[in-house]
């Protein structure tokens, strides 16, 4: 993960590191500041819980074959598993949804972040 000369910088220097080169490290996802973890949180968790708990097992099993299949048989199986999460009722039922909010376009592939955030408080609505 770190590296050799990055491991034994660290493990030598008994130095403390700051959020964001921990980051910068990989040692942590994200560094933000105290005054927007807790939006950030929030937001993270209110997609993951959305997410069937069935796709988020195929979702795992497609990083698992990443790290640990060659590379040709790792695409192999994440195409695999996602023919399996696609077919499933509720994530058909969500692409009805998708679509229905007109997702669908050029436009709404260059502005995706911000039609997630729509698509998300549609969702909340919907709930």
């Amino acid at each position: 993960m770190l590296g050799k000369a990055r491991a034994l910088e660290v493990m030598l220097s008994f130095a403390p590191y700051s959020a964001e080169l921990a980051e910068r490290y990989g040692w942590i996802n994200r560094a933000l500041p105290s005054d927007k973890i807790g939006e950030f949180v929030e937001q993270l968790a209110y997609r993951i819980a959305y997410i069937p708990a069935e796709t988020i097992a195929l979702i795992k099993k497609s990083i698992i074959a990443a790290e640990e299949l060659p590379l040709k048989e790792a695409l192999l199986e994440e195409d695999y598993l996602f023919s399996i999460s696609a077919s499933l009722p509720e994530s058909k039922k969500r692409m009805e949804d998708y679509l229905k909010l007109g997702y669908q376009t050029r436009e709404s592939e260059l502005k995706i972040a911000e039609d997630l955030k729509q698509m998300d408080e549609f969702l909340r609505e919907k709930d």
